[in-house]
């Protein structure tokens, strides 16, 4: 076991061959996080811990408890870390399996043996027989039984020059939940814009929602008033390096329901120039509409376009 601590600011680390979770604890309060309603209390704008297998990375985890369980994939061979300013955490290595592994299927049944083949006639004496006909191949097992389902990639569209939105058309409708992971960037000039969430192409009064930021800011209400679902804040391209964009994801479950449709979302934003920290949010909102969701639209309520290179993938299980 490894412990590797206390740590600040950012880094990459090798881990250990063999190491299936990590624990996490926050030794040190970053000065600007933040604390939700939960028990035990819930964090957030601490740190975030992600895995790579040496040519790429996972989805970071952010770190919302004082003591965190993270399972790693497998194939994990580094971790690389974020800690909010002037915090402190500590990441202790575990050899155990990712808790969050399914069983594997079971083995599929043993094929039938082929018939043997006939054998040859004996030959003259000296001389040497002919070799007998070879069996037929045996019959192919049955297929073992299919694992549990994953997610499926319905859309995957990224932008090769500037446009006002992504859009989503025609979704196919045989699935439960939808997923989208989202790399955007606005053309606003100044400071960031807001991401907007529109359904089935609805711009009335239908939509609320609520979020969390890091400096404990939380919006919206109850009552469908607002036009959009708005799932966090986008740099913009003059505040922010050419590489750096906002990331985040999108969960709408049971998208086809009879009932009002909701979603939730977490975003995170690099510092923006000048900037010591970047931005994340978290939170939710609803749809005041029973309808099928057949068609998803992201835009900024700056109305300034998304820049090339600004991708969107939907996914579905």
């Amino acid at each position: 076991m490894t412990v590797y601590g206390p740590l600040s600011d950012t880094g990459q680390i090798a881990i250990s061959a063999g190491v299936g979770q990590l624990h996490v604890h926050i030794d040190t309060m970053p000065t600007n996080a933040g604390s939700g309603r939960a028990e035990p209390l819930s964090r957030y704008a601490v740190a975030s811990v992600r895995a790579g297998d040496g040519t790429a990375w996972w989805e970071p985890q952010f770190i919302s408890a004082d003591d965190s369980w993270i399972g790693l994939p497998v194939g994990t061979t580094d971790i690389g870390y974020w800690v909010n300013t002037n915090g402190e955490i500590t990441i202790t290595e575990v050899f155990e399996p990712n808790p969050f592994l399914g069983p594997e299927g079971p083995t599929g049944a043993t094929g039938a043996a082929g018939a043997t083949g006939a054998t040859g006639a004996t030959g003259a004496t000296g001389a040497t027989g002919a070799a007998g006909a070879a069996g037929a191949t045996g019959a192919t097992g049955a297929t073992g039984a299919a694992g549990p389902p994953g997610l499926v990639v319905l859309s995957d569209q990224t932008l090769a020059a500037a446009a006002a939105n992504i859009d989503f058309t025609g979704v196919d409708q045989t699935y439960t939940d939808l997923v989208i992971d989202v790399m955007l960037k606005s053309a606003i000039s100044t400071d960031t814009a807001g991401l907007w969430v529109r359904f089935n192409n609805d711009s009335a009064g239908n939509y609320a929602y609520a979020f969390l930021s890091r400096s404990t800011v939380s919006t919206g209400g109850d009552a469908p008033s607002a036009n959009e679902i708005i799932a966090g804040l986008i740099v913009g391209s003059l505040n922010a390096a050419a590489d750096d964009f906002t990331i985040g994801r999108i969960v709408i479950p049971l998208y086809t329901s009879a009932r009002h449709k909701a979603c939730t979302w977490e975003t995170y934003s690099p510092p923006r120039t000048g900037a010591t920290s970047g931005n994340y949010y978290g939170g939710g909102g609803g749809w005041n509409n029973t309808a099928a969701i057949s068609r998803i639209t992201l835009l900024t309520n700056s109305g300034q376009n998304l820049v090339a290179g600004s991708r969107a993938i939907l996914m579905a299980q």
